[in-house]
Parts: structure tokens; sequence; C-alpha cells
């Protein structure tokens, strides 16, 4: 049988890694990558949060603000 192994880092070590590239790359390129993966995630997180808040909502949870 076939085993996957999932290395998927988590959002935390995406984080660091990403922090790590802008403090310490000499490559400004890198460093401007880097700094649009930040908001990036940033904005995954919102759009999880508002889709969250209106599933919750859809089914007459009240959701706190």
């Amino acid at each position: 049988m076939k085993e996957t192994i999932n290395i998927t880092p988590t959002w935390e070590t995406t984080a660091k890694t990403l922090l790590l590239i802008i403090k310490q790359s000499s490559n400004q390129e890198d460093k401007t990558w880097a700094e649009g993966e930040v908001v990036r995630m940033g904005s995954i997180i919102d759009q999880q949060q508002k889709n969250t808040k209106e599933l919750l909502e859809s089914i007459w949870v009240p959701v706190e603000q």
C-alpha cells in the first residue's frame, strides 16, 4: 500500500520562515516576495474568518463580534 507523508508546514512555521527571509536576506527581490506572502496569508485568514462567521450565522449560532 502506498503511504503519503504530509510535510505541509504550519502557518506559524511559514510565517517564521518568511520573517527570517525579510530580516536576513541580502536579495531585495526575496524580501519583497516574502512581504507579499505575509500579506497574502493575512488575506487568507481574513477570508476564512469571514466564511466561518457566515457559516455560523447561517445555522443560527450567535457570533460574538
